[in-house]
């Protein structure tokens, strides 16, 4: 098995529970911690393993596979230990096998990168840092062994499973399963799946809510080793290709970052000079402190606002001037994968002016809200 799988297994087991059916988007968990079985607790085992765990903390943040492949990037790689905040050893109880070196370990290092810092090391590099809400992917995955196909679900024990979550947990890519329950059983067959039959599968998928869904058909060829033909789904556009490996581990982990680096093309956003600024939002049906409070937290919760300012407040409508790193474009994505505010027209705003916002020297009394949105009560 590859390297990157290694030590995965009590992450990704958080991750198959973390989901709910109803969200369109979560929030990643750890996003800057690792977890990496060692033989020792020796310093220069310990230097070649930091390097790994930044080098999928970097993957996972910028949403870039390619990190270590980028000009220049080797360099930082190599002072891993400079960006540590955090690592310590501790036993597991029951023994593995590493898959590096093939020997048994029991001991597990843990260790958490500083935040701040990884985060300046990306916008450095004019890479993009990926916010924690990410968008979900539905996963439709029919194995064809050769004796059987079987439509993976969120409860299957096939291994399969396992090789996605661990890989989803390197990535930062929430996938979930479908439940196959009756309702699932009763709109698409396995054949449907298997033909990649789009119109039954989106039919199927509106259920879960998911921001995009992917379809895979993995089977088994006659030499043993394994094919895969894929279909990402996401806002009306499809992207497909295909994998193949002689382990079925690379076969389907490839879907994922496949996945991943297309989603993040989309949501991860390049921190630059022009894009940053201010930008005005008005969220209405805000009633009462508690919810001012609920909607003043979550917007500050947003990885691309630095800083947060109410600004008016008009009946159960507030406007807010929120202090951005990548502008407008960031703010609007962000918003759109979770579930606290709906976009609304703009023609019901508390300030009704029409000057353009883009002058951000311009006082706030001159300016009206980018944006409009609806508390969800």
């Amino acid at each position: 098995m590859n390297k990157k799988y290694r030590g995965l297994s009590i992450f990704a087991l958080i991750w198959v529970n973390f989901f709910a059916i109803s969200a369109n988007a979560a929030e990643i968990p750890q996003l800057y911690e690792e977890e990496i079985p060692v033989l020792s607790q020796s310093r220069q085992e310990r230097v070649t393993v930091l390097q790994q765990a930044f080098k999928d903390v970097l993957i996972r943040v910028s949403g870039r596979g390619d990190v270590d492949f980028l000009p220049g990037m080797n360099v930082y790689l190599k002072q891993a230990s400079r960006y540590v905040q955090q690592f310590r050893y501790r036993n597991k109880s029951v023994a593995m096998i590493e898959p590096v070196s093939g020997k048994e370990t029991k001991t597990i290092l843990w260790v958490r990168f500083n935040e701040k810092a990884v985060n300046q090391l990306l916008q450095s590099q004019n890479l993009p840092v990926w916010g924690k809400t990410r968008p979900a992917v539905l996963l439709w995955l029919v194995v064809d062994d050769g004796k059987q196909r079987q439509l993976i679900s969120n409860d299957s024990s096939h291994q399969v499973r396992n090789f996605i979550n661990q890989q989803a947990r390197v990535r930062g890519l929430p996938v979930r399963f479908p439940l196959l329950d009756l309702a699932d059983r009763a709109n698409l067959r396995i054949s449907d799946v298997w033909a990649n039959f789009e119109d039954t599968i989106m039919a199927a998928s509106q259920r879960y809510q998911a921001e995009a869904v992917l379809v895979g058909r993995v089977y088994r060829g006659f030499s043993g080793s394994w094919s895969a033909r894929w279909s990402l789904y996401h806002e009306g556009r499809r992207k497909e290709w295909q994998s193949a490996h002689e382990l079925l581990a690379s076969t389907v982990t490839s879907s994922i970052d496949q996945s991943s680096d297309f989603l993040a093309l989309r949501f991860a956003q390049v921190q630059t000079e022009g894009d940053s600024g201010r930008v005005l939002i008005q969220v209405n049906n805000v009633k009462g402190l508690a919810a001012f409070n609920k909607v003043q937290a979550y917007l500050d919760s947003l990885t691309t606002v630095t800083q947060i300012q109410p600004y008016q407040v008009m009946g159960d409508g507030v406007i807010f001037q929120l202090m951005t790193r990548s502008g407008r474009l960031a703010v609007e994505q962000a918003i759109a994968l979770g579930d606290i505010l709906v976009a609304e027209s703009s023609s019901g705003s508390l300030n009704t002016t029409t000057e353009s916002n883009q002058k951000n020297n311009a006082p706030l009394s001159k300016l009206a809200p980018e944006l409009v949105y609806q508390l969800i009560q």
